[in-house]
């Protein structure tokens, strides 16, 4: 749409500029018109100037002129509807890409299910299985103090965080577990995902207003709980890059990717943990 609009100002810009040119010829042809009678009223002048055909030497040059500039003005602006073309292509291609994307992210979490051990009837899927493993997390994590700014935090958090992920997890009464695995290892393909599309919005040479419209629209696609798992993630080793980086945390923190938390008292717990710029 931007590139939409900014071509129809170039183009009023050369409009404009071809009305002045107009104005500028009429008012030469019309000046050296009126000087042409005036000599041919006077003798004397015609005397003096010769042949009246000369007068128009100069208009002849600048109409030529002028010819060569229209030739230019029409190569310019050849220029800007190739340059629009292109920039709207990319624009589409991008968002096309975001929404693949986004779809990619319902996609897994739409196939997300829980079901009875013994008669695998279902009992959660898709974003109601992260209320399941959000409630699982906090059971784990309900003695790691947050406000804690040294290492012990991160020994402790990841121990806990790695029994989450790999080691099964007991329902109460045995009533409940997954089919396919009986712990949240499944869940890292989410937060790959998340990862990978908040890195595409951030590595995009889009303008900033344009970043944090996409970074809006992927976290309108998130629960509080599928946020508060994400944040927990980031938090983990499980988040880290080839280069030993915090990887998701510093693009959640990048991109404000945790505006808005509704929950004050989770914000309040976790905030010490992530740059100011994560929130604002």
């Amino acid at each position: 749409m931007k590139y939409i609009i900014k071509k129809s100002f170039d183009n009023l810009k050369f409009i404009f500029f071809m009305i002045l040119v107009f104005f500028l010829i009429y008012f030469i042809i019309y000046e050296n018109w009126k000087f042409g009678l005036y000599i041919a009223d006077n003798p004397k002048f015609r005397e003096i100037f010769g042949q009246f055909g000369d007068i128009f030497g100069f208009s002849n040059a600048l109409f030529s002129g002028l010819a060569f500039l229209f030739l230019v003005a029409g190569f310019y602006l050849q220029f800007l509807e190739i340059k629009n073309a292109r920039n709207s292509y990319l624009e589409q291609e991008y968002e096309s890409r975001f929404f693949n994307l986004i779809n990619l992210l319902n996609s897994i979490v739409n196939d997300f299910d829980i079901k009875k051990r013994k008669t695998h009837e279902q009992i959660h899927r898709g974003r109601d299985v992260f209320v399941f493993y959000y409630d699982k997390l906090e059971m784990r994590l309900k003695n790691i103090d947050f406000t804690d700014t040294n290492k012990n935090f991160n020994a402790e958090f990841n121990k806990e965080y790695k029994c989450f992920i790999t080691k099964q997890i007991i329902p109460e009464n045995n009533k409940e577990a997954r089919v396919n695995g009986d712990n949240g290892f499944e869940l890292l393909h989410y937060f790959r995902t998340i990862y990978i599309i908040l890195k595409f919005i951030e590595e995009s040479n889009l303008n900033k207003n344009v970043k944090s419209f996409y970074v809006r629209v992927l976290r309108s696609q998130t629960s509080e709980y599928q946020l508060r798992m994400i944040i927990y993630n980031a938090l983990s080793n499980h988040s880290y890059d080839k280069k030993g980086g915090m990887a998701l945390k510093k693009l959640i923190e990048q991109t404000t990717f945790l505006d808005n938390l509704i929950d004050s008292e989770f914000k309040d717990k976790i905030k010490n943990k992530f740059l100011e710029t994560a929130f604002n």
